[in-house]
């Protein structure tokens, strides 16, 4: 076994030591439990067609997105966990996997521009060790940026000679294909090939290399195309979207030299960004520009391609996620090499000793969703980080079995949510001021207690909230229950969505309290099927809210 083999071994089994309490412990966050665990076509490989013709989102809850997220693979992956009996420690392994093998393919590229185990061993570790890594890992939903940095990286290795045996040709095919249907960026590969081979021989060479790069984009694109579904969303505002690239430009060449107390969850008009810090970043990319050999610059031609994918990210969502940088970590690793290529030293060490060091102390805050969105509240206390922690209370509270602790934990998510409606209030957590009391008014209160549904969803409003069917359907038959059947009515007024199946009940309920037959079968429709479930459902309202009337008369 060469040196070099060996420090490879040695940086993989740092990693695996470095991840695996994360990988053991940790449970599903963010929005793991919707992708992973309340998702409708993972648990049937029956379903494998549906998952190349369908948006990612489409068999979850949150339902298919404004843009269509064309990721088969990463449906694919996840059934694969199913089909294993795989609970939160399974899928966490899966992901490390994925992230190892790309570790493997960084270190041999870095090994083009050195021969010095300890620079392309320290290069190396910058992907495989730094703290903005840390999301691949702990966050389900992002394994496909490794499964797709792992066929781009493949492919290119394959490709890495003039004349490449027919083997590599399919193989580098394949990889591709694995990456293109893992995520979009697959399809800046042949400017990362194009860039490769200006380092390596000044010119574009073998237009066959090229075609094994475009073909299985082109098969994927062209399958995506007759799809249909999403277009491009248009920001509200761009100046806002401007200030919000910047920012997140800047939050992340901070973070690059500075990996101390990060967190993902915090868009950039609600972070303090220390710019002195930023300026630093960018100082780093320019002497690595300055001191680096032909192919540590193709490392930084690779890193800005890698990063355009995450310009539309912060231009329409001021999303920090870590995930946009995992493949410029790999363009940045190598250009580091080139550099430490330079004059190699066992002192390079130093380098992954920080960086472990920075991870190991971060890793607790990704163990839950609950330590996730507490710490990035403590990092940046806005209304995006305030509904995330409202929303790990609620989650944890509908889970927990009826008692003095599930009332704690809902008593403990009201300040959180009250923060997150304060004007101009955040817009996800608007969808649940509602909804949430409802549930429980509907679960647990049998009916009885609409007063929180109706306070929260007021105070939405008031605030300045959209009147979305998720807000105003709960608000309204909340409102019924109250017997205010006039506000009831008119919330529900030119509400054409239903989310919850509940708008017809009120009105219908309202149309037969009035004595007003036609309304109700204007409503119900001429089916008489229809209109007796209607009606039952409606008189049942009904029921509910006289009894209300009569309790608190009493």
């Amino acid at each position: 076994m060469t040196g070099s083999t060996k420090s490879l071994w040695v940086l993989l089994g740092i990693v695996f030591v470095l991840f695996l309490p994360l990988s053991l412990s940790g449970e599903f966050i963010w929005d793991d439990p919707k992708l992973v665990e309340l998702n409708e076509w993972t648990s049937s490989w029956s379903n494998l067609g549906r998952m190349f013709t369908e948006d990612l989102w489409a068999s979850t809850p949150l339902g298919a997105g404004e843009f269509f997220y064309y990721r088969p693979l990463m449906l694919v992956s996840l059934t694969v966990d199913h089909s294993l009996g795989f609970g939160a420690t399974g899928h966490h392994l899966h992901s490390l996997f994925w992230h190892l093998v790309c570790v493997s393919l960084v270190f041999r590229l870095c090994r083009e521009c050195s021969s010095s185990t300890w620079a392309v061993f320290a290069g190396t570790s910058l992907f495989a060790l730094h703290p903005l890594q840390t999301e691949i890992l702990a966050h389900i939903a992002a394994r496909n940026d490794a499964m797709a940095t792992a066929g781009i990286l493949g492919a290119l290795i394959l490709l890495l000679e003039k004349t490449p045996s027919k083997a590599s040709l399919w193989g580098a095919a394949s990889l591709m294909g694995l990456a293109v249907f893992s995520k979009e960026t697959a399809y800046l590969a042949p400017l990362m090939l194009w860039g490769m081979d200006r380092a390596r021989f000044s010119q574009a060479e073998n237009l066959k290399r090229y075609a094994a790069v475009i073909l299985p984009l082109g098969l994927a694109l062209g399958l995506r195309l007759t799809l249909g579904g999403g277009g491009f969303p248009h920001p509200s505002s761009w100046s806002e979207s401007i200030m919000g690239l910047l920012e997140g430009s800047g939050f992340y060449l901070s973070a690059l030299v500075y990996p101390w107390n990060l967190t993902p969850t915090v868009s950039t008009s609600e972070m303090s960004l220390f710019w002195p810090l930023s300026l630093l970043g960018l100082a780093g990319l320019a002497m690595l520009f300055r001191l680096g050999k032909a192919w540590g610059r193709w490392g930084l031609f690779l890193a800005f391609l890698g990063f355009l994918p995450a310009v539309p990210g912060l231009i329409l969502t001021e999303n920090t996620g870590f995930r946009y940088l995992y493949l410029p970590l790999v363009g940045l690793s190598i250009a580091l090499t080139s550099v430490l290529d330079r004059r190699p030293s066992r002192a390079f060490l130093m380098l992954p000793v920080v960086w472990f060091g920075c991870t190991s102390a971060q890793l607790s805050h990704w163990s839950n969703d609950r330590a996730l969105w507490t710490h990035a509240y403590e990092v940046a206390p806005g209304l995006q980080s305030a509904c995330g922690t409202f929303k790990s209370f609620e989650t944890l509270a509908r889970e927990t079995p009826l008692g003095e602790y599930r009332d704690q934990l809902y008593k403990d998510a009201e300040p959180w949510l009250a923060r997150a409606l304060e004007a101009p209030t955040n817009a996800y957590c608007c969808l649940s001021a509602s909804r949430w009391m409802w549930e429980r008014n509907q679960n647990e209160w049998m009916l009885t207690r609409p007063e929180p549904a109706i306070y929260w969803g007021s105070i939405a409003l008031e605030n300045g909230c959209p009147k979305s069917a998720e807000l105003l359907v709960p608000l309204a038959i909340s409102n019924a229950l109250q017997g205010k059947w006039s506000t009831a009515e008119a919330q529900l007024a030119g509400l054409n969505r239903d989310p919850f199946g509940l708008r017809d009940v009120v009105l219908s309920a309202a149309a037969l309290k009035r004595s007003n037959r036609r309304d109700f079968e204007r409503i119900a429709g001429p089916e008489i099927a229809n209109q007796d479930a209607l009606e039952q459902r409606a008189l049942l309202l009904i029921s509910a809210s006289d009894s209300n009337t009569a309790l608190r008369e009493e």
